[in-house]
């Protein structure tokens, strides 16, 4: 009980008094308050896939703009462009000779197109005599080959590299 100003009796309403009060007070997150802590989630997950969204839509417009500029990425079918990235990854790690990737692509592993692998063999930009000089050191190193060795493997039909390709790994096999 509290005594209000006037002096009247007042009966103090405390949850623990009136358990089943509907004019209870409730704490600061009741009924409305997690309803509204829903509302704010839903609308910042709206925020958020619109802006994803539309970050997307911004992508896929710029990029569209600059596949309409070059007309010949608008036209490779995507065998082929599979192919090239396979047969980049492939000449770049293993240091295979363009036989090697081709013969590889072209293989019951990959199995790509004939016309695919000769896609990625035509556009891969790769340095063929420094993929032979790397192939040829890792011979000398893990075999003790000598440089006639060495040339013989390169243009194995293994390795598949051009006898120039092999004469300039050997030549310099000591740089």
């Amino acid at each position: 009980m509290k005594i209000d100003w006037n002096g009247k009796q007042r009966r103090q309403q405390n949850a623990s008094e009136t358990p089943g009060d509907p004019n209870r007070k409730r704490g600061c997150l009741g009924c409305l308050g997690c309803l509204g802590i829903i509302v704010v989630v839903v609308i910042i997950g709206i925020i958020i896939a619109v802006a994803s969204g539309g970050g997307s839509d911004d992508d896929s417009n710029s990029g569209s703009t600059s596949q309409s500029d070059s007309s010949e990425k608008d036209d490779t079918p995507q065998e082929y462009k599979s192919a090239l990235k396979k047969g980049k990854s492939y000449a770049k790690s293993s240091h295979m000779s363009k036989q090697g990737v081709y013969n590889q692509l072209t293989s019951d592993i990959e199995a790509f197109s004939d016309e695919s692998a000769q896609y990625a063999i035509d556009n891969l930009d790769v340095d063929w005599n420094e993929n032979a000089l790397k192939k040829g050191k890792s011979y000398v190193k893990s075999n003790d080959m000598s440089p006639e060795a060495v040339r013989n493997q390169l243009t194995s039909d293994i390795e598949g590299f051009t006898d120039e390709e092999a004469d300039y790994a050997v030549q310099h096999l000591n740089d």
